[in-house]
């Protein structure tokens, strides 16, 4: 399965042509139904082929941009493989397709730029988060979203404490002992060396340990602001809890031991701790916005907000799905404006989604009645 990425929707964006041509459509999950979905495709290519001719389009170059998509309906290993829905872009730049894991309603647009919102259910606010699970034997970490996850493969700093003691020992050329990671000889699970007390050695290695995980993590837990969901036993989150000074740590964790857990089930359960967090950030961004709608700060005007993502302006954009809204951009008077639908125009909606993604904006996909007076889109100003 060829599945969208971040990186593939940035690319998307960067798109430009006369005719871009986006295309959605929901397959069929069982094998048997695959040729009702390809005889669903191909009506619906037919119908897109059909809006060509009607708005000036040549035969021959609608022959030259359709093509690819008709040759889909060639490959049996496609459709007998099905996902959930279905995304494709044709341009004069060739075609792209992808395979989508939540459930889009079918439909085509030709316009300036591909046509993005009905992916944004991946990307709203990137709803990225990472989970890392710690035990004394393993360290993992998963980058996940709302509709996949994936295990990163770590490597260049201690991945379990025997490690970790045998780097502490290696850069200060003591000798140690250890012992099985198993038990540290009185029962407590762990690995220790010197003299004293086991639990307390225990304690300090375990100690160690999260110090050197934490540093190490750096390089792969890009940024403070995405959040971090635990998986542990308590007494060794609570450690790394209290080491931590580089991650957005959440509250609530994955109590237990994790290496119990297969990374699907930590995706299982960490998904509900990630969701209630990006809920409660969605409320927080729409009450800082009914602060500021009163001042130059925030907009619910669609002109003034598409004007200002096109410039980067738009820090954060709040947008329903299925409201399609005709206009332009006037390079000349530097502003968008509405209009009624022609050859020339776009939706603005996605017009100004596309911008506030493409200069480093947040865009979140909120129900129009969650929308404040009920209006098109939202929008929090950089200045």
């Amino acid at each position: 399965m060829n599945l969208l990425t971040r990186d593939d929707l940035d690319k998307l964006i960067e798109i430009g042509d006369e005719k871009c041509i986006s295309i959605y459509m929901p397959m069929e999950k069982i094998s048997i139904d695959a040729e009702k979905s390809k005889i669903e495709f191909k009506n619906l290519l037919k119908t897109v082929e059909k809006n060509l001719a009607e708005t000036g389009t040549s035969s021959v170059e609608i022959e030259n941009l359709m093509a690819p998509a008709f040759d889909l309906l060639k490959d049996k290993d496609f459709w007998l493989k099905p996902s959930e829905s279905l995304a494709l872009f044709l341009s004069g730049s060739g075609m792209k397709i992808f395979n989508l894991t939540v459930q889009v309603d079918e439909s085509f647009t030709i316009g300036l730029r591909y046509y993005i919102l009905p992916l944004l259910k991946l990307f709203s606010t990137d709803n990225i988060y990472y989970v890392l699970a710690i035990s004394q034997e393993k360290l993992r970490l998963l980058v996940c979203n709302m509709s996949k996850c994936t295990e990163i493969q770590l490597s260049g700093f201690p991945l379990s404490i025997e490690e970790a003691l045998q780097y502490d020992d290696l850069e200060k050329g003591h000798q140690y002992n250890i012992r099985s990671t198993k038990s540290a000889g009185d029962g407590t699970p762990g690995v220790f060396r010197g003299h004293g007390d086991g639990k307390e050695e225990h304690k300090i290695n375990l100690g160690k340990f999260m110090e050197a995980a934490e540093k190490g993590l750096e390089s792969f837990i890009k940024s403070k602001e995405i959040p971090v969901v635990l998986s542990g036993v308590e007494y060794v989150t609570a450690i790394f809890r209290k080491t931590n000074s580089r991650y957005y740590l959440l509250e609530d964790e994955i109590s237990g031991n994790p290496d119990l857990f297969s990374s699907k089930e930590l995706y299982e359960k960490a998904s509900p701790i990630a969701q209630r967090y990006f809920e409660n950030q969605l409320k927080v961004e729409l009450n800082n916005y009914t602060e500021l709608i009163s001042t130059d700060k925030a907009s619910d005007d669609l002109e003034e907000i598409a004007s200002a993502a096109y410039k980067g302006k738009v820090r954060i954009l709040f947008v329903p799905t299925g409201i399609y809204r005709p206009g332009i951009y006037n390079l000349e008077l530097d502003s968008a404006i509405l209009k009624k639908e022609d050859n020339e125009t776009e939706d603005l909606i996605n017009f100004a989604v596309s911008h506030t993604l493409r200069t480093g904006g947040k865009v979140h996909i909120t129900p129009q009645e969650d929308i404040p007076n009920g209006k098109d889109c939202a929008a929090i100003f950089r200045y």
